[in-house]
C-alpha cells in the first residue's frame, strides 16, 4: 500500500466524520440555536403574556418619564416603604400602608404561596390567569385609589380585582402612573423614557422662550402693564402734573415766546468746514 498524498482522505477518516456530524448535532450549539428559533416563533410569543410598562405621568416625589416595568411571573405591589422592595415605591402620605390579612383581599386568582402573609402596600397589580389580563386590587387604603378619574372604592375599602388596559391611568395619593400594556417587545412613544423626556425639555424651552406676540398683543400687554404700575403707585384716577400744568389757561411757555421773539444762535448747528489732507 501507498501511502496517502497531502491532502488525501482517507477511510478511516471517512468513517469518522459521520460520527462527527451525529455529536454535532447533539451538540449543546444545535439546542441552543432551536431554543432561539422557539424564542423567534410568533406562536410562542403570543402566548407568553406581555409586560406592564408602567410611567410616571405626575408626580411630587417621582420624576416624569421613569419607567417600572412588570411582568406576569410576579405580582407588583406599590407603597411608601422604604424596605418592602416596592415594583413601585411612592414615598409620599397619600400613599397609604395598611396591615390586613391578605388572605380577605385575595378573591381571583391571587398567588396562593403567600395568602397568609400580612400585606403593608397601598395596591398590588399581578396577571390574573382566567381574565388572562393585569389586574389591580386596593388592600383598602387611606385614599383609595383612582383609575381613569374614577375612584374603584370608597376609602379604607377593600376591592375587587380591576381589569388593565392598555393607557390606563391610575391615581395613587398625588402621583399618576399610565399603565402600557404591548405585546412582545412592542412599544410606543408614551412608554419610552427618552421619547417622554425629550418631549418635556422641548416643552419646558417652548415655555421660556415664550409665545409670539403680534402688534395688537403688544399693546395689550403694554396697557395691562401700565394699569398694573398705576395701581401699584396709587395712581389709577391721577392724571400726570405735566398735562394738567399744559392744560391750565394761564400757564405761560416763556421758551416758546422767546424762540419766537429772539431766536436761537444754533449753537449746536455745524458752521465749519471740515480739515482737509490736501
Amino acid at each position: 500500500n501507498s501511502e496517502p498524498e497531502e491532502g488525501e482522505i482517507t477511510e478511516s477518516e471517512k468513517e469518522e466524520s459521520p460520527r462527527s456530524m451525529s455529536s454535532l448535532s447533539n451538540s449543546p450549539f444545535r439546542e441552543c440555536q432551536e431554543s432561539e428559533m422557539e424564542i423567534q416563533n410568533p406562536e410562542a410569543k403570543s402566548i407568553w403574556p406581555p409586560c406592564v410598562r408602567v410611567m410616571v405621568v405626575r408626580s411630587p416625589v417621582l420624576q416624569v418619564g421613569t419607567l417600572f416595568i412588570i411582568t406576569a411571573d410576579s405580582s407588583a405591589t406599590f407603597g411608601r416603604e422604604k424596605d418592602m422592595d416596592h415594583a413601585v415605591r411612592i414615598p409620599e402620605m397619600g400613599v397609604s400602608k395598611v396591615s390586613v390579612p391578605r388572605c380577605a383581599i385575595s378573591i381571583v386568582c391571587a398567588p396562593p404561596e403567600s395568602s397568609t402573609r400580612l400585606t403593608t402596600f397601598h395596591a398590588e397589580v399581578y396577571f390574573d390567569q382566567e381574565q388572562q389580563s393585569y389586574v389591580l386590587v386596593d388592600q383598602g387604603s387611606q385614599n383609595g385609589t383612582v383609575i381613569n378619574g374614577n375612584r374603584i372604592l370608597q376609602p379604607k375599602t377593600k376591592c375587587e380585582p380591576q381589569a388593565l388596559m392598555h393607557g390606563d391611568e391610575v391615581k395613587m395619593g398625588e402621583t399618576v402612573l399610565s399603565f402600557h400594556i404591548h405585546s412582545g417587545t412592542d412599544t410606543c412613544d408614551g412608554c419610552e423614557p427618552g421619547q417622554v423626556m425629550a418631549h418635556l425639555s422641548r416643552h419646558k424651552t417652548e415655555e421660556k422662550l415664550g409665545p409670539v406676540l403680534t402688534k395688537e398683543d403688544k399693546e395689550t400687554k403694554r396697557q395691562k402693564e401700565l394699569r398694573q404700575m398705576k395701581a401699584k403707585y396709587g395712581l389709577q384716577s391721577n392724571e400726570y402734573e405735566e398735562t394738567k400744568t399744559l392744560k391750565n389757561p394761564k400757564y405761560k411757555n416763556r421758551a416758546e415766546s422767546r424762540r419766537q421773539t429772539v431766536g436761537s444762535e444754533g449753537a449746536f448747528q455745524r458752521d465749519d468746514a471740515p480739515a482737509s489732507v490736501h
